[in-house]
């Protein structure tokens, strides 16, 4: 088993590359990507779809906050941070899927 502090940082350069790649994914999203089309065919969504897409801002904050907190939380609450996290994007993410699902 890896020491307390090497597996805090893996935990901090792993949540980094998970951030990144979610801004990715959210920029996609928030120029267009899956709700221009959707919006274009089903406008109705519009407030389904903004709602979804403020929930891009929260999820920052989450990753943010638990980058900022890592060097300094305790182990088992960084962990059970990141797993509250990592469930409220899976939710979002669903939720999305849910609504593409509707749309069609």
């Amino acid at each position: 088993m890896l020491p307390e502090s090497r597996l805090r940082d893996v935990l901090v350069d792993e949540l980094v590359t998970l951030r990144e790649l979610l801004l990715r994914h959210f920029a996609s999203e928030e120029e267009g990507g899956y709700l221009s089309s959707l919006l274009e065919a089903r406008p109705e969504l519009k407030a389904e779809a903004a709602q979804l897409l403020e929930q891009h801002t929260t999820l920052r904050g989450d990753f943010d906050g638990l980058i900022g907190d890592a060097p300094r939380a305790s182990l088992p609450d960084l962990l059970e941070r990141i797993a509250t996290v990592l469930e409220t994007f899976d939710s979002h993410e669903h939720a999305e899927t849910t609504l593409l699902a509707h749309a069609r």
